[in-house]
């Protein structure tokens, strides 16, 4: 797999000698090498993990609550309102 070291480190922002280049350039091909190496692993029979505990999310669904009357009873309050939305002072300058 071809990839450009010096295109890594711009994204990242660093200035590479050309001995850190052909140092990260030879870690990377070792380390796209193992995950090639890992792709050829038979895993059909394998069960997936769950992260490796049974601790389940206590936050409720994140879903509209369209029961709810009190819609809309706080925009009494609202000083200014544009477009169906409303205005709120700056906190920033």
């Amino acid at each position: 797999m071809e990839f450009d070291v010096e295109y890594f480190a711009r994204l990242a922002r660093i200035k590479l000698t050309d001995a850190e280049k052909r140092k990260f350039e030879k870690e990377l091909k070792d380390i796209l090498g193992y995950v090639e190496e890992l792709k050829e692993v038979d895993t059909k029979d394998v069960a997936p993990m769950t992260g490796g505990t049974n601790l389940r999310s206590v936050f409720r669904e994140d879903a509209l609550d369209v029961k709810r009357e009190d819609n809309g009873r706080g925009r009494s309050r609202f000083p200014e309102e544009k477009d169906g939305f409303l205005k709120v002072p700056k906190v920033f300058e």
